[in-house]
């Protein structure tokens, strides 16, 4: 039906979500604007929490047991000699020297000296120490690899030999 010069009745609808003037995020929290037995707190946590958590225990559960399981396995070469290490102390206008058995030899670069846990040690860090180690050299008779054993591998190659 037309309408000269008036308006068209609007029937209203009212909407299920009420528009407030301003947002209270601790209303929010506490769930005051939420369907009865749910709050946002509980929905976060339950949700994103809680996974999160049985995540990170199994995670750290599995680590710990496989850590206390798996010890460290020293690869050391059959053919590696045996000698007591002595690693001078480093200076700025001499090559860096290390004495095995009491004779003087070079150090390669990128030499490295493995600890008891397998480690990796600085060669200033155990300047002037008497070291027992077994060792590999690189082509041209310099120190390339070293590895510090411990009293029980000292004590097999005893046994051994």
């Amino acid at each position: 039906m037309p309408v000269l010069g008036g308006t068209v009745p609007v029937e209203r609808v009212k909407s299920p979500v009420t528009l407030q003037p301003h947002f209270n995020l601790s209303c929010a929290l506490s769930g005051a604007n939420m369907p009865a037995g749910r709050s946002l707190r509980r929905s976060a946590s339950s949700r994103f929490l809680k996974p999160l958590l049985v995540l990170s225990l199994g995670t750290a559960l599995w680590l710990g047991a496989t850590g206390a399981m798996a010890q460290p396995i020293r690869v050391i070469p059959v053919d590696a000699p045996q000698a007591k290490l002595v690693v001078a102390a480093p200076s700025a206008g001499a090559p860096q020297t290390v004495t095995l058995d009491g004779k003087t030899i070079g150090v390669a670069p990128g030499l490295r000296v493995f600890s008891t846990d397998n480690a990796l040690l600085n060669t200033a860090a155990i300047a002037g120490q008497k070291l027992p180690v077994r060792y590999k050299l690189d082509l041209y008779g310099q120190l390339l690899t070293a590895w510090v054993l411990s009293e029980q591998e000292q004590k097999a190659l005893k046994a051994k030999s």
